[in-house]
């Protein structure tokens, strides 16, 4: 019986709980490039690198194109951003 209710309590602890991830909002204040913008939030400018975003670099063939389709669609807007990490840069 002892066995039992020890595996029972294993079970619970090793139960894995849905992950909550953290949603940064604000408004988009820059686009640097096809994959990395400026948002402010709380009167902080955040610096975010979109994730699963390959875009040209500026420097590259339509690199002003991709910056060009990126600001149109969020500068100056709310966006909500689900935090999956923390750059060092």
């Amino acid at each position: 019986m002892k066995r039992l209710v020890v595996i029972a309590l294993l079970l619970l602890l090793c139960h894995a709980l849905p992950a909550h991830a953290s949603v940064l909002q604000g408004l988009v204040r820059q686009v640097h490039d096809g994959k990395t913008i400026t948002i402010e939030n709380t009167g902080r400018r955040i610096r975010v690198a979109l994730k699963g975003m390959d875009a040209p670099e500026q420097d590259q063939p339509y690199g002003d194109v991709a910056l060009q389709h990126l600001s149109s669609l969020i500068l100056n807007r709310p966006v909500a951003i689900e935090l999956t990490g923390l750059g060092t840069g």
